[in-house]
């Protein structure tokens, strides 16, 4: 009887191992619609979240239709990371099939700008502006996962500091061209 419950316990443990949506992880699953997102979430979650990217490399955002494929990527994220200003519209779509109700504008606070360039959404090719994104980015991460806000601030202050290293390098390299 003792090996009959152990070899049913083991067979219990094996085929339902790999069945449904579980996490093993234990990280927060979130999604971004497009690779600079992708990389600001990346860098400012680290160890603690699992992200999503759903406009892979090569694809546009501008043409993009989801599939079932992606919308089986994006299941039980706890968010979704856009752009907005008519970049990634569709992703209100993807999100309802998902189930995912928690669609963050990392422009919410730039929608000025975007209309001062005539519509251009591609906002985080701006240092300055990619420090905005992020800094949404941290602050829902730490709204909707408390316990590791502070890995969140502190992976936010390393990343931004590097994009502002990064810029003052550019700019530096740039500084002695004459067309500009």
């Amino acid at each position: 009887m003792k090996k009959l419950t152990v070899v049913m316990l083991i067979f219990l443990f094996v085929f339902t191992a790999g069945c449904g949506n579980v996490r093993q992880s234990g990280k927060l699953k979130v999604a971004a619609t497009i690779f600079p997102i992708y990389d600001f979430v990346k860098n400012i979650g680290g160890e603690f979240v699992e992200p999503i990217l759903i406009v892979r490399p090569g694809e546009s955002p501008h043409t993009f239709s989801p599939t079932i494929r992606d919308l089986k990527r994006i299941k039980g994220a706890k968010a979704i990371f856009v752009n907005n200003f008519g970049l990634d519209e569709w992703v209100k779509k993807i999100a309802s099939s998902a189930g995912i109700k928690n669609i963050v504008n990392v422009n919410e606070t730039l929608s000025s700008v975007v209309k001062a360039h005539n519509g251009n959404p591609h906002l985080w090719l701006n240092p300055d502006y990619a420090i905005e994104e992020c800094r949404i980015i941290r602050d829902t991460l730490c709204r909707i996962d408390p316990p590791h806000s502070k890995a969140y601030e502190k992976n936010f202050e390393n990343y931004t500091e590097k994009i502002k290293a990064e810029s003052e390098e550019i700019k530096k390299e740039l500084s002695d061209l004459k067309n500009k």
